[in-house]
């Protein structure tokens, strides 16, 4: 499996409320997050990505390439630098907080379903996405 460019839907999320609260993000802001069910649009072209994440109240756009740091703010209300990477395997890509280095987002691609995987000081939140 390689990284798949399109559109996935939303399907569930396991623990992404206690990690919104170990990544610092405000009750309000956290509340708001977790009841989101967004959207994801996935573009690529070679190295250079954007990935849009788009619900009913926000939509949020990030683009960057692969190797090259960058500051987003993922949808948390906090603008963070990250280095983009593959993993050795080719089936994921990991966003690296520059400034902390328990906080990473990965986004890992199976035969039908996007799972983003987030983690902060110990705490992993999953959401699920399926090929729509």
């Amino acid at each position: 499996m390689k990284i798949k460019r399109g559109k996935f839907a939303f399907t569930g999320q396991d623990n992404f409320e206690k990690y919104l609260k170990a990544a610092n993000v405000g009750m309000i802001v956290r509340n708001r997050v977790a009841a989101e069910h967004p959207d994801l649009i996935i573009e690529m072209n070679g190295n250079d990505f954007t990935i849009s994440s788009i619900s009913k109240s926000k939509m949020v756009k990030i683009s960057f390439s692969l190797s090259e740091q960058f500051e987003a703010d993922i949808g948390f209300d906090k603008i963070i630098t990250y280095l983009p990477s593959l993993t050795n395997d080719g089936n994921s890509i990991l966003l690296q907080d520059l400034d902390d280095e328990s906080n990473s987002v990965v986004y890992t691609f199976t035969e039908n379903q996007l799972i983003l995987i987030y983690s902060d000081k110990g705490v992993t939140g999953s959401r699920y996405f399926k090929a729509a």
